[in-house]
């Protein structure tokens, strides 16, 4: 530390207005390194706070001297430790009662070419980023906040003071972000903090003045729409700043034919307001987006994708509010789009975004789709626009992006389910299995992934069995990522049940899949997950019903019936019967009870081998109690069967003696 600094901190801890000191200490902060100031960061931080509050208490105060002092805060405020000290420290409020000030004087104060009230405005701005600057804000904020708001409104109409307007501009859209004055939003400004800056906007000349309320307007929108007992949004909604949005996004596309600079800046700012409008299924949220597609927001969001289509920002939240307006309860919107050239709008994003890929744009795309789907009068539409084939050529270079494969897949099956055939066999002809099993192999751990993917993957093997072609739906590699995701997603009935319709399925299947499912050891690897730790009573109510069902199918195949017997089939169906008799399933008992006599009539398997299940539940009263004469006398045949094969039918004889009680 310079003797120099060293003195002028010594005497500004007696005299906090010492010019000369002040002077002193504001000389050295601007020509000194903010590395090398470190250690007394603190010491002159606290300093000059307080020497500019002692300054400002004065009337009228010295503001040549203030200047100085306000300089040296923005200088060190670009360190980041320092202007989080800044912000948590009494200097916000000082910052703001200066701009007030400022604000009553008859003419701005100018030093060396600088304007004071725009260093003050900076400075507030860059303390707003930090959270911690809502402390000293929210003690008097409504008189802050108006103070803010009337500068605002002073400066707009003056050319040569946007950068002042601009840096109150973000200050406010950071604070009014702050939980701490979320309560005040309502009633500050006299309750008419919203419909001050729509004024300010309606009237203001500049493009970038539009932009500066936007930001906050859109501040606010998210605020409110996120915090229980706020009305603003409700406010923003009747004093129709959709409107007056989507207004301004024509004129900005109008701006931007003219070469106006920065009307990509405003078409970006109209493009996130729009967006920020909720989306659930609130009637608040319904009557939004209903307004903005009645006033034309479906319309000049398509044109203006068409007219800045590489704005990656703009599309993407343009994208989304289509998204909104055309989601469920607003599906008509999708028809009415269509006349506008929603797709050609679609495809030529895909095409744009797609390399170098730019996720949030694909994504918020892929979930328009999705909408689009989900309406059937469209489909023809679809096809003849050859929808699929262009989105086959960004899912083909972005297979491991799967959030926005997802909703893609989720699309292609709601074509699929439509009534337009020609669809579903371009979904098909154009590699959509190829293109789904590389999909799923490369999302095997994500479940979201594999619950969307599957019941597509269902209904195209299902399609592919009654084809004519001559190769079977998968190859065995193929099977086998079936079994895999069995194995890897043991502990999700979800995941288990989806696998499971599909195999069933396979298991019709006349070309070779049939014979791939029990040569990848299918029941193999159930019987090994139904009988381990981890697979509760709540899993076996839920997969056994379907394991049954699926073996069923493979006893009914004359060519698959001996062969399960040699992959473990009547072991499996010993483990299932633990379950089915504890659980008193009558229905998945007499199933196993028929497959069981059925293998043994067809293929002379040997009973004995589900006796350990049978003989247990037999010699449980309870469970014994739950059965029917017929499934007794089943039981009792089976066992007599297999006593009279001898070798391990004589287990009957260990039978425990409760057995012979009933």
């Amino acid at each position: 530390m310079s003797a120099d600094l060293k003195a002028s901190l010594a005497t500004l801890q007696n005299d906090k207005k010492d010019p000369k000191a002040l002077r002193t200490l504001c000389g050295a902060v601007a020509s000194t390194p903010l590395s090398s100031l470190t250690a007394t960061m603190p010491q002159i931080l606290s300093t000059l706070t307080n020497s500019l509050t002692e300054c400002l208490k004065v009337s009228p105060p010295a503001m040549e001297l203030v200047f100085d002092v306000i300089q040296a805060l923005s200088t060190l405020a670009a360190d980041e430790a320092a202007r989080q000290r800044l912000a948590s420290s009494p200097l916000v409020p000082a910052v703001v009662f200066l701009c007030s000030v400022l604000g009553a004087m008859k003419s701005p104060v100018v030093k060396n070419g600088r304007n004071l009230e725009h260093l003050a405005a900076l400075l507030l701005a860059t303390l707003s980023v930090e959270s911690t600057s809502q402390n000293g804000f929210a003690a008097n904020g409504a008189q802050q906040l108006e103070t803010i708001l009337g500068r605002m409104e002073a400066v707009a109409p003056a050319e040569p003071q946007h950068v002042v307007f601009e840096a109150y501009s973000k200050a406010l859209a950071n604070f009014v972000r702050y939980g701490t004055l979320h309560k005040l939003l309502d009633t500050c400004c006299g309750g008419q903090l919203v419909p001050r800056l729509l004024t300010i906007v309606e009237s203001a000349p500049r493009v970038l003045t539009k932009v500066c309320i936007l930001a906050v307007l859109n501040a606010l929108l998210a605020v409110a729409t996120t915090t229980p007992g706020l009305s603003t949004h409700t406010v923003l909604y009747n004093e129709g700043s959709i409107g007056l949005t989507i207004d301004i996004l024509v004129d900005a596309m109008r701006c931007l034919a003219s070469g106006l600079p920065s009307a990509d800046v405003l078409m970006r700012s109209a493009a996130l307001f729009l967006s920020t409008w909720p989306s659930d299924a609130a009637v608040f949220s319904r009557n939004a987006q209903r307004n903005i597609f009645e006033e034309g927001g479906g319309k000049a969001a398509l044109e203006a994708i068409r007219v800045l289509p590489g704005d990656a920002p703009m599309v993407t939240y343009l994208l989304r509010m289509l998204a909104n307006i055309t989601a469920k309860d607003h599906e008509t919107n999708v028809v009415a789009l269509m006349d506008f050239d929603l797709l050609a709008a679609v495809k030529a994003v895909l095409k744009k975004h797609t390399a170098p890929p730019n996720e949030e744009v694909l994504v918020a795309c892929a979930r328009l789709l999705v909408n689009i789907g989900h309406v059937g009068e469209v489909h023809r539409a679809v096809h003849s626009a050859q929808m699929v084939v262009a989105l086959y050529d960004s899912m083909e270079k972005l297979i491991s992006m799967h959030a926005f494969q997802t909703p893609c897949f989720e699309f292609l099956h709601s074509l699929w389910k439509g009534q337009v055939v020609e669809l579903k066999q371009e979904i098909v002809d154009e590699g959509g299995m190829n293109l789904l099993i590389s999909f799923l192999s490369s999302a095997m751990e994500r479940v979201e992934v594999l619950k969307t993917g599957f019941p597509l993957l269902h209904s195209m093997v299902k399609h592919a069995i009654t084809d004519p072609s001559p190769d079977p739906p998968l190859s065995d590699a193929e099977v086998q990522l079936l079994i895999g995701v069995m194995v890897r997603h043991s502990g999700s009935s979800e995941i288990l049940l989806l696998v499971l319709e599909v195999l069933m399925v396979l298991v019709e299947d006349k070309k070779g899949n049939k014979m791939d499912v029990l040569n990848q050891k299918t029941i193999e690897t159930l019987h090994q997950l139904i009988r381990g730790q981890n697979f509760s009573d709540a899993h076996c109510a839920a997969v056994i019903p379907v394991m049954l069902q699926f073996f069923a199918k493979i006893c009914a195949d004359a060519a698959l019936a001996p062969l399960a017997v040699t992959h473990d089939l009547l072991g499996c169906l010993n483990t299932a019967l633990r379950w089915v008799l504890r659980s008193g399933a009558t229905k998945e008992l007499q199933t196993c009870l028929s497959m069981v006599q059925g293998l043994a009539a067809s293929q002379g398997a040997d009973p004995a081998l589900v006796f350990p299940s049978l003989v247990a539940g037999l010699s449980d009263a309870k469970t014994y109690s739950m059965l029917t004469p017929a499934m007794v006398d089943g039981l009792w045949e089976l066992l007599w069967a297999g006593h009279q094969r001898g070798g391990s039918g004589s287990a009957l004889l260990q039978m425990p003696a409760e057995v012979g009680r009933l």
